[in-house]
């Protein structure tokens, strides 16, 4: 009796375990890249920042992430260093220079994407331009902080790389540009976990225990019929 006990009290661990196991959440990373080409006006703000609007698309990029667009904030040094990002705090860290209070709150995002499937990341770029030739160059880091659709609750970062072309200023006197951009992903998202029915738990943990009893009676009407 003790054995079969004890073979029960292992298969309701099993069980269980299995159960744990089976609602705990995978992880899902997506690693792809993708060629975007963006188009940006520069509206000046300030006398040391900027106001970066864009949009561009793609027509390599996976999962619906085939455009992205918003607004962010930028400061040029005349020696054609830049810094860009969606937070004008850290521009203003990065070059040094006294931020206003009325652009201390004025973060901004990224969204790639304009279907069911989207992220939503926060730039931190720097590169050089060269305002004769017309050209420049960067890099950027893209910080997830979530997403909808697939990428709900993602988290992850999109390393840029970009080729700039300036193309001159609109009618408003804001500097244009079109930008040729190299896109790695390394995103993570949480699978939904696997819930297991409660009536399908219960019932597979009764089952050592209904074995249990059941080779416990057999056993017992054995010895009585010896007897």
């Amino acid at each position: 009796m003790l054995k079969l006990l004890v073979i029960g009290l292992c298969g309701v661990c099993s069980s269980i375990s299995l159960m744990v196991n089976e609602a705990k959440a995978a992880t899902i990373d997506y690693n792809f890249d993708a060629n975007y080409v963006v188009n940006i006006g520069m509206k000046p703000i300030s006398n040391l920042l900027s106001l970066l609007y864009f949009d561009g698309a793609s027509d390599d990029a996976l999962y619906g992430l085939n455009t992205v667009g918003g607004n962010s904030f930028v400061s040029i040094h005349y020696n054609g260093n830049y810094v860009a990002s969606t937070s004008p705090a850290y521009i203003s860290k990065q070059m040094n220079f006294v931020l206003s209070d009325e652009f201390k709150a004025n973060d901004s995002f990224v969204v790639l994407g304009n279907g069911l499937n989207k992220l939503f990341l926060r730039e931190y770029a720097s590169g050089v331009l060269d305002m004769n030739r017309g050209v420049g160059s960067g890099a950027a880091v893209l910080s997830v902080f979530d997403g909808e659709g697939l990428f709900e609750n993602a988290t992850g970062y999109v390393d840029v790389l970009e080729d700039i072309k300036i193309k001159g200023f609109d009618d408003n006197n804001n500097l244009q540009a079109s930008i040729k951009q190299v896109y790695k992903f390394n995103i993570q998202t949480l699978s939904q976990p696997k819930q297991v029915p409660e009536n399908d738990g219960v019932l597979y943990l009764l089952a050592p225990i209904a074995m249990i009893y059941g080779l416990s009676k057999y056993r017992s009407s054995n010895i009585i019929k010896e007897y």
